[in-house]
C-alpha cells in the first residue's frame, strides 16, 4: 500500500533493474490480473485470510477479511481472549509465525540503555495477549522465563544506540550481527550512513565491507547501528522513563512502530 491505495494480491516474481531509484520491482498477482510496483513506491505487508496475528495493542486476532472498504484499506479481525468480537483495523499487525520463526535465534535485549544479544528459547503464547504470554531467554549463561507484560517490542530495521562506556557489555550484540547487512552513523560524520557487511569484529573496532571496500570503524566512534535482518528486540519496561512511554505511545498512533501491551 502507499498513501493514495493499496493492492491486495500474491508475489509472483522479484525483478532488479538497473535503475538506482528504483532498484527492486514486484510482479503481483492480482484479482484484476498481473500488475507490476516499485518496492520503493510501496510499502509491503503479509496477511492472509485465516492468518493469526499479533497487533500494536499486544492483542492476538485472526484475519477474516481483506479489504472491507472502498476509502482506505481496512480488514476484518475475529480477536482472541475474552473480549471476543469482531473489529475492523486499518493497521497490520505481525503474523505469529515470525514469532514461531524466531524461536531458538538470536535476538536482541535492551535493559538500562545497553543492548545485548540473547536467545530466544520459547514463546508461550496466550490467546489473552502478549502480556500474559511467557518469553524464556537465555542470555550468557543464565536462561529465565519472563512474562511479556514486561517487555515492550521493536521489529526491524533497528537503530540501537551505542551506551558510551558499556562497548563491552554489548559485544553480544556485535557478534550476532557479524556476516548481516548493517549501518553505522558515527561522530565523525553524523549526515552519512556507512552502509555494508559486518565482517571483523576486533576489540577496538569493527570492520565493514561496502561496495568498494573494508572501512575499519572504532567503536567509541558509533553512535547508532542499523540493524536489517530478520529480528526483535525485546525492551524491558522497568528500565524505560514516563517521557520515552508518551514518545512510543504517540510514534504508534497510526502505524505499527512497537508492540505496547
Amino acid at each position: 500500500m502507499d498513501k493514495k491505495e493499496y493492492l491486495q494480491g500474491k508475489v509472483v516474481k522479484i525483478k532488479t533493474t538497473s535503475n538506482i531509484t528504483t532498484l527492486v520491482v514486484l510482479e503481483i498477482s492480482t484479482a484484476e490480473g498481473k500488475k507490476e510496483i516499485t518496492l520503493s513506491d510501496y510499502s509491503v505487508f503479509e496477511m492472509a485470510e485465516g492468518q493469526k496475528q499479533l497487533f500494536k495493542n499486544g492483542k492476538f486476532g485472526v484475519i477474516k477479511q481483506l479489504g472491507t472498504s472502498e476509502k482506505k484499506f481496512a480488514f476484518k479481525v475475529q480477536m482472541l481472549g475474552e473480549e471476543s468480537e469482531i473489529k475492523e483495523l486499518s493497521i497490520p499487525g505481525i503474523p505469529i509465525h515470525y514469532f514461531e520463526n524466531m524461536i531458538g535465534k538470536d535476538i536482541l535485549l535492551l535493559q538500562k540503555g545497553v543492548t545485548k544479544s540473547a536467545r530466544l528459547d520459547n514463546i508461550e503464547f496466550s490467546d489473552e495477549g502478549l502480556a500474559e504470554s511467557n518469553f524464556t531467554i537465555t542470555l550468557g549463561e543464565e536462561t529465565k522465563v519472563i512474562s511479556g507484560k514486561s517487555f515492550i517490542l521493536e521489529f526491524k530495521p533497528f537503530a540501537v544506540y551505542l551506551k558510551k562506556g558499556k562497548e563491552k557489555q554489548q559485544r553480544t550484540m556485535f557478534d550476532s550481527l557479524k556476516g548481516k547487512n548493517v549501518s553505522f552513523q558515527t561522530k565523525d560524520d553524523l549526515d552519512t550512513l556507512l552502509k555494508g557487511k559486518l565482517v571483523e569484529i576486533n576489540e577496538d573496532s569493527v570492520t565493514v565491507k561496502t561496495i568498494d571496500e573494508k572501512q575499519e570503524v572504532l567503536i567509541k566512534r558509533i553512535e547508532f547501528i542499523y540493524s536489517y535482518e530478520d529480528n526483535m528486540l525485546l525492551i524491558y519496561k522497568p528500565n524505560l522513563s514516563f517521557v520515552e512511554r508518551i514518545m512510543m505511545f504517540f510514534q504508534n498512533r497510526k502505524k505499527l512502530t512497537y508492540i505496547i501491551s
